[in-house]
């Protein structure tokens, strides 16, 4: 494709708009989130463990290190099962005052 020297101008701003869109669509390709339910045993690699977690490289390190947190090592690498990491996740989370409540009560009804 020949350009004159007119119609520079417009295909420079032509291409810079081009430019613009594949900028937006990396910094949102980079915002959605990792995984999606469907794929709970997809594995990942270490940082998108860190960024999965919410957690710094050197504290990942030291669950690992502490086997805190289930992972796969093979040679160097780490890997983590999202369903794994859903687990480990749930495994600390604590209850409501209703929930306790609810359970208070469920078990003055079987020790009737």
């Amino acid at each position: 494709m020949k350009l004159t020297f007119e119609q520079l101008p417009i295909e420079v701003a032509r291409q810079g708009e081009i430019l613009d869109r594949i900028i937006d669509l990396l910094r949102t390709s980079n915002q959605k989130p990792i995984l999606q339910d469907s794929n709970s045993d997809k594995l990942l690699v270490f940082g998108e463990a860190c960024q999965y977690l919410n957690l710094s490289k050197p504290t990942l390190y030291r669950k690992v290190s502490n086997r805190e947190i289930p992972h796969i090592k093979r040679g160097r690498k780490l890997y983590f099962y999202v369903s794994e990491l859903n687990s480990y996740l749930k495994k600390g989370k604590r209850k409501s005052l209703d929930e306790i409540q609810e359970e208070a009560s469920q078990f003055k009804e079987k020790r009737r």
